[in-house]
């Protein structure tokens, strides 16, 4: 019975991953436009289907992608940052390659690193050299969804400014109190927890500005080709405090204290919630974002057996066929 139940789940998702392109619709329909050019920045390990919730596949940056492209009409050009060799995603129609451009990592990392580099904190040291990125840009994890239209200043303030989590003001040294500093090295200050898992808002100059002033520290999180689970065992075996591999808080205290960003508050738990955040473990909250959608929201993979991962994969996706009207 358990086979003849897998069985046809197989057979539903071959016809749910036929490969509808995503186009240009409604790409230019906005109704104010940034003063400046503002890009949206994906990473992506590629289409791979995998049983590994870390590289598994449910078309989330397909999606991802269609909801920037339907609630953010305003972004000036999107960048996909994945995995070498690059590869267009087939689903990209051709009306759209003037607005989205894939890059691979041999592109953005320095010579001398060892890649693929599977360290999505290593990887995001990266972003802002992908040639012809504006200075304002809002980076996406492609688990990461628009669910409304949303103008620039969700994101940036009229005069160009970053809006950062309101958490980033709690500042900590990342060496352990008491604790050699092993790396020898200057390092930044830090938060200690996890930024909000949205759409982040990011200065590619500050970035520079910032790595130009730790480049030792850089260079030790670019070094680190895997991430294992959270990524905290490199933190602990350096005296350092857990994120320390994470770049997000840095670098926008690192753009606050240069009165380049203001800070906002990101109503969104970290546990399973219809106001902005789902997991393999209560996709019945799918079924409130088709209700009422949040300004932001996020989908996330996380089952770990095998034999339930056919019915995650469908239940996210019959969510996005709803979610964006597809028959």
């Amino acid at each position: 019975m358990n086979k003849i139940f897998l069985i046809l789940f197989f057979i539903i998702f071959l016809c749910m991953f036929s490969q509808n392109k995503i186009n240009k619709e409604k790409f230019e329909n906005y109704n104010n436009k940034p003063e400046f050019p503002i890009d949206v920045v994906y990473t992506w390990a590629g289409n791979k289907k995998s049983n590994d919730i870390r590289t598994s596949n449910n078309n989330e940056l397909k999606y991802s992608i269609k909801s920037v492209l339907k609630y953010l009409p305003w972004v000036n050009h999107i960048y996909i940052l994945m995995n070498p060799p690059k590869r267009k995603p087939s689903w990209i129609d051709e009306s759209l390659d003037k607005y989205i451009t894939v890059v691979d990592q041999t592109e953005t990392f320095p010579e001398g690193y060892d890649l693929p580099n599977k360290n999505s904190n290593a990887i995001e040291t990266t972003l802002h050299n992908i040639e012809g990125l504006s200075e304002h840009f809002i980076y996406f994890n492609d688990d990461v969804f628009i669910g409304k239209p949303l103008d620039y200043t969700y994101f940036f303030t009229p005069e160009g400014k970053a809006l950062i989590s309101d958490l980033s003001i709690h500042g900590t040294k990342m060496l352990i109190k008491g604790k050699e500093n092993k790396l020898k090295i200057k390092l930044p200050e830090m938060v200690n927890f996890f930024y909000n898992h949205v759409p982040i808002s990011l200065l590619k100059s500050s970035i520079i500005d910032y790595q130009n002033e730790y480049p030792d520290y850089i260079k030790f999180i670019r070094n680190q080709t895997t991430r294992n689970d959270i990524g905290c065992d490199v933190c602990t075996d350096n005296n350092l405090k857990c994120p320390c591999q994470q770049q997000h808080f840095i670098v926008a205290r690192y753009m606050y204290k240069q009165n380049k960003a203001e800070l906002k508050n990101y109503d969104i738990t970290t546990g399973c919630s219809k106001d902005g955040y789902v997991n393999s473990y209560c996709l019945n909250y799918l079924d409130e974002i088709l209700k009422n959608p949040p300004s932001t929201f996020v989908i996330q993979d996380t089952e770990s057996d095998k034999k339930k991962r056919p019915y995650v994969n469908y239940k996210i996706n019959e969510f996005f066929k709803k979610f964006f009207d597809e028959n």
